[in-house]
């Protein structure tokens, strides 16, 4: 995955990504929130949300279904 890219979609609000935390070394996330996930399995993911709309009622359910469904 080009993830330097993803991230920009996702900045100019074009989508939305579930990243691991690798993705994102290097990476300023500018215009961007982060947001933990639990652990799934072996891996540690991040939610990535435009900053704008990080308080959508539809993205906060999908980062709530993403945390019930990890934990």
């Amino acid at each position: 995955m080009d993830y330097p890219a993803v991230l920009a979609l996702v900045a100019a609000g074009h989508g939305a990504t579930i990243a691991p935390d690798l993705a994102l070394r290097g990476v300023p996330p500018d215009g961007l929130r982060v947001t933990d996930l639990p652990v799934a399995g072996a891996r540690r993911l991040d939610a990535l949300v435009t900053a704008g709309r990080a308080a959508l009622p539809a993205v906060e359910a999908l980062l709530a279904a993403l945390r019930a469904r990890a934990g």
